[in-house]
């Protein structure tokens, strides 16, 4: 399953739902970020044979439960969450991913009589940066931010937002942005700390365990847990922080086959050929902040509230040219709820065709979700911070409060970072989610591109 970031949006990107996004994936400079854990003719060494498998990758199964980590870390199934997982945490990861024709270079674990890292044998190992020749066939960075929108003993919701640059070239643009349903005790972002002691080094299901510190890429020291995996085709290493049982980092690399049109400068022809790529997926923690909305404290709607749907277009603005917008309709269920959260399924219409929506889970303690407490909405004023992150830049305000186009009074509330912005419009009255837009700006002021979607009814 492959995760796809662009470092810049383009035309093709659209609401897939009021609530999220898709796009089109770019090349070049910090362009695409590609994890791919099931590259033809590779294999991925954390993701085991059977139904539970799933495999370590970003963003990892929307909605799936259980998974690899409940199915081969013992006591995972029914532990809580640590107890530093609460609503409101914010979890943001640097992600880097490259495509090497023949080469490639990853963070691993060699053995090193003098390393930090020990195993069962009370073998040394050390961090390493191993690399190999070749030409680039593409690479891209971007960072990846995981709040914590709900706890409950037996499920966590969260929100991701996947950025696609991360300020070397230009400023991170928000890409995409789904949620969640995650086991608590054990996940992609964590793994609890009475878990870890309980593991011992050696091998297991996940791979070979080694133990002792570890220093991230930024240059924060931790004592780690580290599962370090190699099958014939690929190999890398998942890294939790032995205190607190946060994901710490990850590598990949895979190698794999392709095709491709081969020249012959001496004869100007060409023809087929084949070759050998190594894929390298990289990725570190480089934050974790609690996040305090003023409606953290309110109250959720009720879940009833929620079933909707929406009309809008997408289009430009300015429209210069007269370009008549692509229509778009939207159709929100509620699909379950839990305490404090309420999951939601859906379907987009567009150019006749039903397309499923991403997944969305809407709570209290978040941004842009389908349901907000009035009494909270009530409070807000025009031109009111709301939280800028260190990190991303991303910056949330109130924008607008006042009438609608339909005479409702509404409450807008903005995200926006360098490349775009979103804005969700609440009823003051209800607090459903009235109208979501999306826009993308387009570089030499040249515009936006802009996708608005508005509730006409149940």
């Amino acid at each position: 399953m492959k995760r796809l970031l662009a470092a810049t949006l383009s035309l093709a990107m659209l609401l897939q739902g009021p609530l999220s996004m898709v796009h089109a994936a770019q090349g070049g400079g910090e362009g695409v970020l590609e994890f791919d854990t099931n590259p033809r003719g590779g294999g991925n060494p954390f993701q085991p044979d059977g139904p539970t498998g799933g495999g370590f990758q970003p963003g990892g199964q929307p909605m799936a439960a259980p998974n690899y980590l409940v199915a081969h870390v013992p006591g995972a199934a029914n532990m809580p969450a640590p107890e530093w997982v609460k609503p409101g945490v914010r979890i943001t990861v640097w992600l880097g991913s490259a495509t090497y024709l023949g080469g490639g270079s990853m963070t691993t674990a060699v053995p090193d009589p003098n390393g930090d890292l020990v195993d069962s044998n009370g073998k040394r190992y050390r961090q390493s940066t191993a690399g190999a020749s070749g030409s680039n066939g593409g690479a891209g960075a971007g960072f990846m931010a995981v709040d914590v929108i709900a706890v409950t003993p037996n499920a966590v919701a969260i929100d991701v937002r996947s950025y696609g640059g991360t300020g070397q070239y230009h400023q991170p643009q928000l890409m995409s942005l789904t949620s969640q349903i995650v086991n608590p005790g054990a996940c992609e972002w964590w793994i609890h700390p009475e878990l870890l002691a309980k593991v011992q080094p050696g091998g297991n299901a996940l791979g070979q365990v080694l133990k002792g510190g570890w220093t991230t890429p930024n240059n924060q020291k931790y004592q780690a847990v580290v599962f370090k995996s190699q099958s014939s085709q690929s190999k890398g290493h998942m890294v939790y922080d032995a205190k607190t049982g946060i994901t710490l980092g990850m590598s990949q690399l895979t190698t794999g086959t392709s095709s491709h049109t081969q020249y012959n400068p001496t004869t100007g022809e060409t023809s087929p050929a084949t070759s050998n790529n190594k894929t390298m997926s990289e990725s570190y923690l480089v934050g974790m902040r609690q996040v305090q909305y003023p409606w953290s404290n309110s109250k959720l709607p009720a879940a009833n509230l929620i079933p909707s749907h929406y009309r809008g277009e997408m289009g430009m603005e300015p429209n210069t040219y007269g370009v008549p917008g692509t229509p778009i309709a939207e159709t929100v269920q509620v699909k379950r709820q839990g305490l404090g959260w309420i999951e939601t399924a859906a379907t987009r219409t567009m150019h006749g065709q039903k397309i499923p929506g991403l997944p969305r889970v809407t709570a209290v303690h978040q941004v842009g979700g389908y349901l907000m407490d009035p009494q909270a909405l009530r409070t807000l004023r025009q031109g009111q911070a709301i939280d800028q992150d260190p990190i991303t830049g991303n910056r949330i305000f109130v924008e607008y409060v006042g009438q609608a186009n339909n005479g409702q009074t509404v409450v807008c509330i903005r995200e926006e970072t360098g490349g775009g912005a979103m804005r969700w419009a609440y009823d003051l009255r209800t607090g459903v989610l009235h109208s979501a837009t999306m826009a993308t700006f387009m570089p030499a002021g040249m515009g936006s591109s802009v996708v608005h979607l508005e509730r006409t009814g149940r």
